[in-house]
């Protein structure tokens, strides 16, 4: 359903519910494939903070969501680790290493310090050859006929 919708010229896909969170934002709460869908849309701000200043990666950080973590990597989609010490908002290893969510911790440091080997090796984990390509033109154009 998430192609459909973000296929649709007329969807804003950065709409912000009562806790100023967006679409992208709710989803990084373990929602890994719609995570994956999202990534694929340049429109979707996927640094952008809910009202209270956390970042959707410091929630999937926080709540030792892999895979989520992982899809965002292989997108190849910017990815901001935080503010060092930010540990109540932003920085994405602090809270994980404060939870101690090892495998967390361990593949944002490796993005951290070389993120192009980082995304080459989890594509590779996640058996995407090639690009990360968006979703088909021919559910883009299904719209145009609507």
């Amino acid at each position: 359903m998430i192609p459909f919708l973000l296929a649709h010229p007329d969807i804003d896909v950065n709409v912000k519910n009562r806790s100023g969170e967006t679409p992208f934002f709710s989803a990084c709460c373990g929602r890994a494939s719609c995570v994956r869908e999202m990534l694929k849309d340049s429109r979707v701000k996927v640094n952008e903070p809910r009202s209270d200043g956390w970042t959707p990666l410091y929630r999937a950080a926080y709540w030792n969501f892999l895979d989520t973590i992982k899809w965002w990597i292989a997108s190849g989609r910017e990815m901001d680790l935080g503010t060092p010490g930010d540990v109540h908002k932003t920085d994405a290893i602090r809270i994980a290493k404060n939870r101690r969510y090892s495998e967390v911790v361990t593949l944002l440091e490796s993005f951290q310090s070389d993120a192009a080997e980082t995304r080459s090796q989890v594509r590779k984990e996640l058996g995407i050859n090639g690009q990360f390509h968006s979703f088909s033109p021919l559910i883009k154009n299904l719209f145009s006929f609507l």
